[in-house]
């Protein structure tokens, strides 16, 4: 955070009245303090920013005393608490301020609603709240188009209508059948932007070391971003990721916001289950690591997942089978039953033991006999096969098409020839 201006006189006694004035809020105190002769008069309060680098609050602000002190508050929709500035200035009867909120030192998300208020004190020790106003952190280096469902809401730059509806489509029926599963249904609308390449969606998001980040879901948000560039196969990647992300969306509602107890074994696992077209290489891979004795042990996925590409591939793919173990031989009530467990505050290991009387080590030995017990054959088939399916379907209709004008021609001809063959009385 950096305040631009001249001179600093700081008056601790009109932050704390700042602070404190916050339990009155939304209803800031009038523009205009009372008594016409010493009256402060904001005459100009404005905010304007570039996007990934800074946000500028502006101030002017008149008053036949001399002003003397002036505090900036805002606070954003996720809740991460009010930031309170005061500003450095000299004492004047007219002054023209400046807040500057560097995005470097104060990440805030793209497309969160920021609200944001001044307290302003004069020599003659008349305050003023001004009211309180709200903008959106869009991200305004693109122009945006919207298409909606009654609960999503798709905007994208880049592509058709067409690109827009897939996504559209996937998330409407995502969010019913994710929902349905967790029991939980979304309030408001859900916010989709889809960024043309993984660049652009990355320079809105914190610096990443992970490279192959392609999509962020902000849960207390409603919102979703992932990267999709508008080219062939595009509709594959969305039937992957947005389930994937919507998922961590809809558990956070679950949860009542506590989703950050919920291990990402599960967590990832749910997400990663949840796809509609799996990763054709995750049963191959898992056979793979169980054969050279490779599988990452259940405890090490309680904790934060391994930073290398690989590992955390094996990490993504090892919790997905354990949620689908878990939900083929102890039931979606016991999926459900975890979830609960974890939002309550439960250990990794607690919640397993409560939920399913197994300790965290017989968990993993048990799953690790199922996945042993699937042929690779089988394991190739359970993945592929939604492919195959996709590959199926798209291919007859392409050979419906195709032969359609054929099919019309000689149904055409085949009754020509029997209103001009000779019949037989």
């Amino acid at each position: 955070m950096r305040t631009l201006n001249t001179k600093r006189r700081t008056t601790w006694p009109l932050i704390i009245l700042t602070i404190a004035a916050l339990s009155l809020l939304p209803t800031p105190g009038p523009v205009a303090a009372q008594g016409a002769d010493q009256s402060i008069t904001v005459t100009a309060n404005t905010v304007n920013y570039v996007f990934g680098q800074r946000v500028t609050f502006h101030l002017e602000a008149t008053s036949p005393s001399p002003i003397t002190n002036a505090v900036i508050a805002y606070r954003t929709a996720d809740n991460q608490g009010t930031s309170v500035f005061p500003l450095s200035f000299d004492p004047a009867p007219q002054v023209s301020l400046d807040h500057v909120h560097e995005i470097s030192r104060g990440y805030l998300k793209p497309f969160v609603t920021i609200e944001y208020w001044w307290t302003l004190e004069n020599e003659a020790g008349q305050q003023v709240n001004t009211p309180l106003q709200r903008f959106t952190y869009e991200d305004n280096r693109f122009g945006w188009h919207t298409a909606s469902s009654p609960n999503a809401i798709v905007h994208w730059y880049a592509g058709d209508a067409t690109y827009a509806q897939a996504a559209l489509d996937i998330a409407t029926r995502s969010l019913a059948r994710i929902g349905q599963e967790l029991n939980v249904t979304l309030s408001d609308p859900l916010h989709l932007y889809l960024y043309a390449s993984t660049e652009a969606l990355q320079s809105a998001l914190l610096p990443r070391q992970r490279e192959w980040i392609g999509g962020e879901a902000f849960p207390e948000l409603n919102t979703l971003l992932i990267a999709v560039p508008p080219a062939e196969g595009y509709t594959l990647f969305m039937r992957r990721i947005i389930p994937h992300e919507i998922t961590h969306i809809l558990l956070h509602h679950a949860t009542g916001g506590a989703i950050a107890r919920v291990p990402p074994w599960l967590n990832e696992g749910l997400a990663t289950f949840n796809e509609e077209l799996p990763d054709p290489d995750a049963a191959l891979m898992l056979q793979a690591a169980l054969k050279e004795d490779r599988l990452l042990p259940l405890d090490s996925l309680c904790g934060t997942f391994p930073s290398d590409a690989e590992q955390v591939r094996l990490a993504y793919a090892q919790s997905a089978s354990l949620v689908r173990f878990v939900r083929d031989f102890y039931g979606e009530q016991a999926l459900a039953g975890l979830v609960s467990a974890y939002a309550n505050g439960m250990s990794c290991r607690g919640a397993v033991d409560r939920v399913l009387g197994l300790s965290l080590e017989q968990l993993d030995s048990r799953w690790r006999a199922y996945l042993g017990a699937q042929t690779p054959q089988a394991a190739l088939w359970r993945a592929a096969a939604p492919w195959l399916l996709l590959v199926l379907g798209s291919g007859l209709m392409i050979l419906l098409y195709l032969d359609l004008p054929a099919l019309l021609r000689r149904r055409d001809h085949q009754s020509t020839d029997a209103d001009t063959s000779p019949r037989l009385v």
